[in-house]
């Protein structure tokens, strides 16, 4: 019993014509429950209660004049009136006003006259309702939706809803337990007799879910020995047994499994993807390594090609990074950018002439250290093997280019300086002017590191933003769309 200090759900209140979230019974079903539920003319004096037909909740005038909702196991108060008084008693009204008087006073009230035939109902899933035909007229508001405890029972014409009501686990007149969707069956214990109104599913005190007619257990889950386990019908549209967060027992339905979620957007066209793709000639025979200073993963690749044979220890971000470096960079190309939404099929054009500087740099790989085995830059005749110490070639007089996309020192230092990061003389005294220097090396694997979990590539940038200043076109609407990206290809050829 309950006093005046408990903790309780707030009083209950009247529920908007349009909102039909406190259904739990259908009008015609509501009339014939032989359990739960007051009519008009009913009553309640001190000391009675009124059950749920699960016995899981409890409506009850206590000997000390409170009009209290209880739940079963834990026994716990959900809501009640705070009407300490004797000599009361609960009358449900043929006006649909349920109210609880001492004598002739009345002490509480739903306040829901004006509804004529209304009935009370406390449900199965813990709410107490008014209803007047099907519709909800007043409601405590303390339904636990999905879930009996110990101790619960399903009797003939009996539902437990997911708390979404899309599914509705039904102990049937027919001895069956069924889970429905809408009126579609998904699963059944295939108890079907010829009907009992003895017939329950009963979710014992031993954790097993036990379907009984007159005593006989006809179908249970096979979850004894697991004391307080629940059962509960899921927004998924499964039926489990569970004890915490261990699932027991699991009834197969016949609802398709969800779809897979789509991967996440790169934000990368498909052709980009697709043009960026190609595996990198240099993974031939690869192994797991490591390279001092690079957190990220690295192989170990030998390989031939034009001829020679060489090693490299390479990274290789995938298509869609590199993917996600070029059309970020883009953006600093204010011409390419306005092609995005005027002319999509350009956008993606120039997209390409941006990517080709990549893949004409031996693809996407960036070399930590070895060889790169590439068309002799001299006089395009041949081939010659490159060597690449922390991205940067070594074997360079001035420029010492830095993969993936061979930005050149001069325009690194020139975008730093034209961003407002740093002079261009002190950028350039900082790495070094002329030759391989590991000032350089450290600058360039530093750039690329930061990027390898990021959408944006500051060497990219470095690029697109030295384009921009010098391209033809660089004012969007100064060209046609086709010229835009005739420009773009000229400063990344």
């Amino acid at each position: 019993m309950i006093g005046p200090e408990d903790e309780l759900a707030p009083d209950g209140d009247m529920v908007d014509a349009d909102d039909d979230s406190e259904l739990g019974v259908e009008a015609d079903e509501l009339a014939g429950r032989p359990c739960g539920v007051m009519r008009a003319g009913d009553r309640l004096t001190q000391n009675e209660v009124l059950h749920a037909c699960s016995g899981q909740y409890w409506l009850a005038l206590q000997g000390d004049g409170n009009l209290v909702l209880y739940a079963n196991n834990p026994v716990r108060a959900r809501w009640s009136t705070r009407t300490f008084v004797t000599g009361v008693r609960l009358e449900m009204q043929g006006d649909g006003n349920l109210v609880l008087y001492q004598g002739t006073r009345p002490l509480w009230a739903s306040n829901t006259s004006g509804h004529p035939g209304a009935m009370l109902a406390m449900q199965d899933d813990g709410n107490l309702v008014l209803y007047q035909g099907g519709r909800a007229i007043w409601a405590t508001h303390t339904n636990e939706c999905g879930v009996m405890y110990a101790g619960g029972v399903l009797r003939a014409g009996s539902a437990l809803n997911s708390c979404d009501r899309r599914f509705r686990l039904v102990m049937q007149g027919d001895d069956n337990l069924v889970l429905y969707q809408g009126g579609k069956a998904l699963w059944a214990t295939g108890t079907v007799r010829s009907g009992s109104a003895s017939i329950g599913a009963y979710m014992q005190g031993d954790g097993n879910l036990v379907v009984r007619r007159n005593g006989t257990a006809l179908w249970q889950s096979h979850t004894a020995g697991h004391a307080g386990a629940r059962l509960l019908v899921r927004n998924d549209g499964t039926v489990v047994v569970a004890q915490g967060g261990t699932v027991l027992f699991r009834a197969p339905n016949a609802l398709p499994p969800p779809p897979p979620p789509p991967p996440p957007s790169t934000g990368v066209p498909a052709s980009l993807l697709a043009y960026l793709g190609e595996k990198p000639y240099v993974e031939q025979s690869c192994s797991s390594t490591t390279y001092p200073g690079w957190s990220h993963p690295a192989l170990r690749c030998s390989y031939s090609s034009g001829g020679l044979s060489s090693t490299v220890v390479t990274a290789t971000p995938s298509a869609a990074r590199v993917g996600q470096w070029v059309v970020d960079s883009a953006n600093l190309i204010p011409s390419l950018k306005a092609l995005r939404t005027s002319s999509p099929a350009y956008w993606e054009q120039g997209l390409k002439a941006i990517a080709s500087r990549t893949l004409i740099a031996s693809g996407r790989i960036f070399p930590l250290e070895g060889g790169i085995i590439e068309l002799d830059q001299e006089d395009g005749v041949g081939y010659q093997n490159y060597h690449f110490t922390k991205g940067v070639t070594t074997t360079c007089g001035s420029g010492c280019w830095c993969r993936i996309n061979s930005l050149h020192r001069t325009v690194w230092c020139g975008y730093r300086s034209g961003t407002g990061k740093e002079s261009y003389g002190s950028c350039l005294n900082r790495l070094g002017s002329s030759g391989y220097g590991n000032a350089w090396g450290n600058e360039c694997m530093n750039i690329h590191s930061n990027a390898w979990d990021s959408t944006a590539n500051e060497s990219f940038r470095a690029q697109a933003w030295t384009a921009a200043q010098n391209m033809r076109c660089r004012t969007p609407g100064s060209c046609s769309p086709a010229d835009v990206v005739a420009a773009v290809r000229e400063q990344y050829k």
